[in-house]
């Protein structure tokens, strides 16, 4: 009796958020059907009527998978809801459990994202139907579409896993949202000096690297693809979104209530926080700083190691500095000087 009281009040909310899934579902499946219509209408001839340059585009391109990744954020957004501390106090006071809960969260994210596959089965067949003979020319085209599932699947299951994971780590959706665009920042801002090392080294990396991310997440040329190197990525990315919704669980039976008025609810990301909010300005600055000293000083004849050198100084000073003015902040905030 008890677990059929648990769904029905579990089913109580999801009446809640229904209207906004049904409404994001309807917007994506429009969307979708405009982005695979053009696709028939406009590669089929190109491939079939142009000799020069053999092309065929994968229908999930660049802008597919963005809307997958804006869409699979919405859903979880609207299943997860804005503030954590309120929702799971209502329940956790009731016959729920923490795992129960996050459950519930997966499921309608897996569901949701089960039925953005579905949408694009059924526009793709509606296409192939319509463009039956021009489409049986194309004999890579099944091989296309399963391309496109296994793309989909694995970057949906790593995004996911993303989301579950910092969800487990921040109190609501606001201090989510900040980690994932201050991460995104901090992530090239490093990505960009460390670039500055990679470039003094005899072997030039950057070249294969930027050949890599541009196959995979720019090329949309069916046979410009190296098969087995993207099928090997799109395994080690499902791999990374198991692992992810694993600790994520993990971290589930840890979470206290309490700890929710806090922007990081466990010590470990607390300490890696720190880190990277001391060193953010010195990874910005750094650069900008080292390009002005170069043109104005040494005019260009800054040698690679003392670019290095005076790269790896300028952070490691700006992040004291940042320490120590963070740390003085907090001094004040405590003894009331600031709010």
């Amino acid at each position: 009796m008890r677990r059929y009281l648990n769904k029905s009040l579990f089913y109580q909310g999801d009446s809640n958020i229904l209207p906004l899934l049904l409404v994001c579902y309807t917007g994506i499946f429009f969307i979708l059907n405009l982005l695979i219509n053009d696709w028939f209408i406009c590669i089929p001839s190109q491939v079939l009527y142009t000799t020069n340059y053999k092309y065929l585009k994968l229908i999930v391109d660049t802008d597919i998978i963005i809307i997958l990744y804006l869409y699979i954020f919405m859903v979880y957004s609207i299943s997860v809801g804005m503030f954590k501390r309120k929702k799971w106090a209502t329940l956790l006071s009731g016959p729920f459990t923490k795992k129960d809960v996050r459950r519930r969260e997966l499921l309608i994210v897996i569901i949701s994202t089960i039925i953005f596959f579905i949408m694009y089965f059924l526009i793709v067949w509606k296409g192939y139907i319509r463009n039956y003979e021009l489409i049986s020319y194309l004999n890579n085209f099944k091989n296309l579409i399963a391309i496109d599932l296994i793309k989909m699947i694995s970057l949906s299951l790593f995004i996911i896993g993303v989301l579950f994971l910092l969800d487990s780590i921040f109190s609501n959706l606001y201090f989510l949202i900040f980690s994932v665009v201050f991460l995104g920042i901090y992530g090239l801002s490093f990505l960009y000096n460390t670039n500055m090392i990679i470039s003094g080294l005899k072997v030039d990396y950057r070249q294969h690297i930027f050949n890599f991310v541009n196959e995979f997440l720019f090329n949309n040329n069916y046979y410009d693809l190296n098969i087995r190197r993207i099928l090997l990525v799109l395994g080690i990315i499902s791999v990374m979104g198991i692992v992810f919704l694993i600790i994520s669980s993990v971290l589930t039976n840890k979470i206290k209530v309490e700890n929710m008025t806090e922007s990081i609810m466990f010590e470990f990301p607390k300490i890696i926080g720190r880190f990277m909010a001391y060193t953010f300005i010195g990874l910005i600055l750094s650069p900008i700083i080292i390009n002005f000293i170069n043109y104005y000083i040494f005019y260009y004849e800054l040698t690679w190691g003392m670019e290095i050198t005076f790269r790896i100084l300028l952070i490691v000073v700006l992040s004291i500095i940042s320490y120590l003015f963070i740390q003085k902040l907090k001094r004040k905030r405590k003894s009331g000087l600031i709010i």
